[in-house]
């Protein structure tokens, strides 16, 4: 028996504005309800398909401004956030490793985890928090230690 690989509810491509934002955002949440069918469809197929689209260079060199409103939006949405936050923490590491994650968008984040995650230390925010505290920027880094030991 050949495995068929994981297809995604969703094609997507590369949004150009916040129309396209905003559509991909409505399909993440509509995919969370489908059921995966014989045709190899799944949530899984729709991760990897995430991933995809906003974790590579030349997405972040030639659309960082789109994909940032594409990271406020995402992490601004609790079912979203809690339902895709590994493949949103490696879209956060693919931003900053390109130099071209938006401060706010962190703030954001880490503003978001207090409210909507119960375990803010996890291992599924450890990798971008691991990232933030041995490459992030000397301001992502002010950041992460205001979160981690301040009153942010």
């Amino acid at each position: 028996m050949t495995l068929m690989p994981n297809k995604p509810f969703f094609e997507m491509e590369q949004p150009t504005n916040p129309r396209d934002v905003k559509k991909i955002v409505e399909n993440l949440k509509e995919a969370l309800n489908l059921k995966s069918k014989l045709d190899d469809k799944n949530i899984i197929g729709q991760k990897e398909q995430l991933l995809k689209v906003f974790k590579n260079s030349e997405s972040w060199k030639y659309f960082s401004n789109i994909n940032n409103y594409f990271l406020e939006e995402v992490i601004g949405n609790d079912t979203i956030l809690k339902n895709y936050l590994i493949e949103i923490n490696k879209i956060l590491i693919a931003g900053a490793e390109a130099n071209k994650l938006s401060v706010e968008i962190v703030k954001q984040y880490f503003n978001r985890l207090d409210s909507c995650l119960k375990s803010k230390l996890s291992g599924i925010n450890f990798e971008f928090l691991k990232y933030i505290s041995t490459n992030g920027t000397i301001e992502q880094k002010k950041i992460l230690y205001d979160y981690l030991f301040n009153d942010f």
